[in-house]
């Protein structure tokens, strides 16, 4: 397996992967538009049994290129990844699931939302596409669920791309995450989630809109086992066991010290220029130049 080391060509190429950004509306005409979008990319749409459950998949793109899989944040939804599938669906194949208890997956039937049960369900995903090398992209928090995925198939993940990992839990301060979790489990919860969502989700009003919705119709017990498995996980251990090349392009206001690539010496790393933790939503032509230029660092 070759190994990209943090180097200022690799940072340079994510670096320069800016181009303008694309807006998002929710309005009844953008739906429209979004939904056109989906039909454009996701050739095929399946629901398969789960490790708990049944388990929405979505298939599209060019056969002929690299395999791309791509897992969304906590309490979103593979749709989220609509517009970067299609720009990079051109050149190469892209696989999205909903995970359990997210979009149209069912919510898993033992309650577990561990990434160790995270990632067995991506494992029926690759099974059902009889997936034997891919990139792995991950967004927020599934970035533990691909760590543990990528950790135990080191003959079929070439690299992990990052967007914007969720930071180092560890560095959070005690009272704010037993705070966190105690709201998500009051009668309040919803407004809680949508609140946060709100909040790190940038100025876009129409993105703002679509993930606090995205959260809003996640199962949830699933809102509330996302969070806890992200709250207790040790990032330093499933980093220190994947061996291959990992990237991360994240925004400003989590490049901070608290940031994975801290944690690992051979992380490349770069700022996206959005602001809102979503940039595959308003930065999505970025974000796939970002993506592409890993491949093609992959392919050299």
């Amino acid at each position: 397996m070759q190994t990209i080391k943090s180097n200022p060509k690799i940072n340079q190429l994510l670096a320069g992967a800016v181009i303008a950004s694309a807006s998002v509306s929710m309005n009844a005409a953008a739906q429209m538009r979004e939904t056109n979008l989906r039909r454009e990319i996701i050739m095929e749409t399946r629901i398969i049994d789960g490790t708990q459950g049944k388990i929405a998949k979505y298939q599209g793109g060019n056969v002929a290129g690299e395999t791309i899989v791509f897992v969304h944040g906590d309490s979103a939804r593979a749709s989220q990844w609509d517009g970067v599938m299609k720009i990079v669906g051109k050149h190469h194949r892209v696989v999205a699931f909903d995970a359990a208890g997210h979009g149209a997956s069912e919510p898993a039937r033992e309650g577990d939302y561990s990434f160790s049960a995270r990632a067995n369900d991506l494992g029926k995903i690759v099974q059902a596409y009889n997936i034997t090398s891919m990139v792995l992209v991950a967004h927020s928090g599934s970035v533990g669920t691909a760590l543990e995925f990528a950790s135990d198939n080191q003959d079929k993940v070439r690299a992990i791309f990052l967007l914007d990992p969720a930071t180092d839990p560890r560095a959070m301060h005690k009272d704010i995450s037993t705070g966190f979790l105690s709201a998500l489990q009051s009668p309040a919860a919803l407004d809680a989630i949508k609140g946060y969502y709100a909040s790190i989700a940038g100025d876009n009003p129409q993105i703002i809109g679509q993930v606090v919705d995205d959260a809003a119709q996640a199962d949830p017990a699933a809102r509330y086992g996302v969070a806890e498995a992200l709250v207790n996980w040790n990032p330093q251990v499933a980093l220190d066991k994947w061996d291959g090349p990992i990237t991360a392009l994240i925004t400003s206001a989590n490049d901070n010290p608290a940031a994975l690539y801290h944690l690992k010496a051979d992380m490349s790393h770069a700022l996206v220029s959005t602001k809102g933790h979503w940039p595959q939503l308003d930065a999505r032509d970025e974000v796939a130049a970002a993506i592409t230029a890993t491949i093609n660092q992959l392919n050299e």
